[in-house]
């Protein structure tokens, strides 16, 4: 054994499995979360499903709608709120006794945030129409408890609760495939008599109402935050800019989020620092 190893000693290493423990169940991230759940980006090329980025926590968050990511945020600001509230209500001396605790917290905090949630869910013309955001709840909801209770000590319970976050999260994500496939099978329809005239005449066709998307975007949608965020996301910038041709009765013949790859793509060229 070498002399740097004989000085790692059994308290570093208990200190660096507490700090992955404690990065871990930080994850998922409300962006990540937000992906799960409304399929937000899921519109690259090749059409596969980016569920390796989500897991890893590496994703381009312009691609993020940001009225799904402040529902995120609202629901783990209402838990971290509830928690506050019941802390004392939580004998964390035991295993048990902290399971206990903790599920009595979920137990009369979810139940309300389903009610809010699904109404949410089905209220007309709601952005969220359609979509599980109730697994948005579970998932942030065991996020949090599972932080709360690795900070009180009880490291297998929080550990219980982020696998269980997890598996929610995967739940989510196998939920929305079926509103993907569905949003993929609309647009083939849509765009059915546009392929059938083959891939060099599509190709001619769409060159001008990308120029015209594009020039409209960098004249109203390219201004940038001092962080280097784009003040409108790539989805936002893209269901604006179809609006306004609709309305003009200048149809561009994009569909919102395929006109947010080509603008995703824009902007790494031509905006990056």
């Amino acid at each position: 054994m070498s002399d740097e190893a004989k000085k790692i000693t059994m308290e570093d290493g208990n200190k660096n499995i507490y700090i992955a423990m404690a990065s871990s169940l930080r994850f998922p991230l409300n962006e990540i979360v937000a992906w799960a759940i409304f399929g937000d980006g899921i519109f690259v090329e090749d059409g596969s499903l980016l569920y390796s980025n989500y897991a890893d926590g590496c994703l381009d968050t312009d691609l993020v709608n940001l009225e799904h990511l402040e529902l995120m945020d609202n629901i783990e600001k209402d838990i971290k709120q509830y928690i506050d509230k019941s802390i004392n209500d939580v004998d964390f001396s035991t295993i048990n006794s902290a399971k206990k605790g903790i599920t009595n917290i979920l137990d009369k905090f979810l139940p309300t945030k389903y009610k809010e949630l699904t109404s949410l869910a089905y209220k007309r013309n709601s952005s969220f129409k359609g979509f599980p955001i109730w697994w948005a709840a579970l998932i942030i909801a065991y996020r949090e408890m599972g932080i709360f209770a690795f900070k009180n000590g009880s490291y297998f319970v929080a550990i219980q609760l982020n696998d269980f976050c997890k598996e929610c999260q995967s739940q989510a994500m196998f939920k929305n495939i079926a509103f993907i496939n569905a949003y993929q099978k609309k647009l083939s329809e849509r765009h059915k008599e546009n392929g059938s005239k083959g891939g060099s005449k599509k190709g001619v066709n769409y060159r001008e109402p990308k120029e015209k998307a594009l020039d409209y975007h960098d004249k109203h949608f390219s201004k940038q935050r001092e962080n280097g965020k784009f003040i409108y996301s790539n989805a936002d910038a893209a269901r604006k800019i179809v609006s306004h041709f609709d309305k003009i009765e200048q149809s561009l013949g994009y569909e919102d989020n395929s006109l947010a790859n080509i603008i995703s793509k824009h902007r790494k060229q031509h905006f990056t620092k």
